[in-house]
């Protein structure tokens, strides 16, 4: 919900309050006896709430926000890394620990095998 659908729904919310204590004063009802008093407290509390309810209800926006820039923030080796099954993740791991030579195979190599699959 953007800023100005939150002014339109908060200035609803506060007209429909101002309407329903307006029309609870010109109506029949006894003043003196406090059930006036008593509703307006509720309802001024129910708005007050409620516009607390939608001034804050931006979290699950900017959660789909931060999640998206985390996804930016994933490096190339990451997201090859989530790419290996667990053999290919042994393998990888034999071939960083292996100091032989004749192991070695290029990286472009082995980035083309794994896309010929």
């Amino acid at each position: 919900m953007n800023n100005v659908s939150r002014v339109f729904a908060t200035g609803f919310i506060w007209a429909a309050l101002t309407i329903l204590g307006v029309a609870m004063m010109v109506s029949k009802t006894d003043i003196s006896s406090g059930n006036l008093t008593f509703m307006m407290i509720a309802l001024i509390i129910g708005s007050t709430i409620g516009t607390a309810a939608i001034w804050t209800s931006n979290k699950p926006e900017s959660d789909s926000r931060e999640a998206s820039e985390k996804a930016k923030r994933h490096s190339r080796v990451e997201r090859l890394m989530n790419d290996l099954n667990e053999h290919d993740i042994e393998e990888l791991r034999y071939r960083l620990m292996s100091q032989d030579d004749e192991d070695r195979i290029p990286l472009e190599e082995l980035i083309n095998k794994g896309r010929g699959r």
